[in-house]
């Protein structure tokens, strides 16, 4: 789906699962297991977390480019 609209998608073969839900922007950070959906604001009980920290933000933000760096683009075929 992803591609369909020229999303650019990576696979991270190393880790068993990588089961990352972090949004990043410099200063804030959003994570946690909330999966953004209505059983997830309704009935389920998950926690999302923010951060406002420049340090944390560049502590998620490393991580996030290691992986990409171990991983390589997603080829359908």
């Amino acid at each position: 789906m992803l591609q369909a609209y020229v999303v650019p998608v990576w696979i991270d073969y190393r880790p068993a699962i990588a089961h990352n839900k972090v949004i990043i922007d410099g200063h804030l950070t959003i994570g946690g297991s909330y999966n953004y959906t209505a059983n997830a604001a309704k009935r389920n009980a998950e926690n999302v977390t923010f951060t406002e920290s420049p340090n944390v933000s560049k502590a998620f933000l490393d991580n996030w480019n290691s992986r990409l760096e171990a991983a390589r683009p997603f080829d359908r075929q």
